[in-house]
C-alpha cells in the first residue's frame, strides 16, 4: 500500500509542452491531504478490528465456558436428582420391612394376648 510518504516525495521529470508546475504541486498537495486523512482512518479502523476480534475471542471463550459449566450442572443435577430418588426408594423400602415388623410382633402379642 502507498504511504503518504510516498505521495509527498513522488518527483516527476520534466517534458517539453508539460502540465504546469504549480497546478501538479496543488493537486499533489490535496491528494496527499486527503490520503493521510484515508490512511490514518484505515490504520485506526483495522486496530479496532483487531480490538473488536479479540473481544469477540475472549466471549467465544467465555460461551465455551458456559457451556461447559451448564453440561457439569445439569450432569450433577441428573446425578442428585437419580441418589436422592434412590435414598428415597430404600427409606421406603425400610420403611416397608419394619412395618411389616410391626405389624407382625403386633399380631404376635395379639395371639398371646388372645391365648390368655
Amino acid at each position: 500500500m502507498m504511504t503518504p510518504l510516498d505521495i509527498q516525495t513522488k518527483s516527476f521529470s520534466n517534458a517539453p509542452l508539460g502540465y504546469k508546475k504549480t497546478e501538479v504541486d496543488s493537486f499533489t498537495e490535496e491528494v496527499l491531504t486527503n490520503y493521510e486523512t484515508l490512511y490514518k482512518s484505515y490504520n485506526e479502523a483495522n486496530e479496532k478490528i483487531k480490538a473488536l476480534q479479540k473481544e469477540i475471542d475472549t466471549y467465544k471463550g467465555m460461551e465455551d465456558t458456559m457451556k461447559n459449566t451448564l453440561v457439569v450442572a445439569q450432569s450433577s443435577a441428573e446425578q442428585l436428582t437419580s441418589s436422592a430418588r434412590k435414598e428415597a426408594e430404600a427409606i421406603v423400602s425400610e420403611a416397608n420391612v419394619k412395618s411389616q415388623e410391626i405389624i407382625a410382633k403386633a399380631n404376635e402379642r395379639l395371639g398371646e394376648l388372645s391365648s390368655v
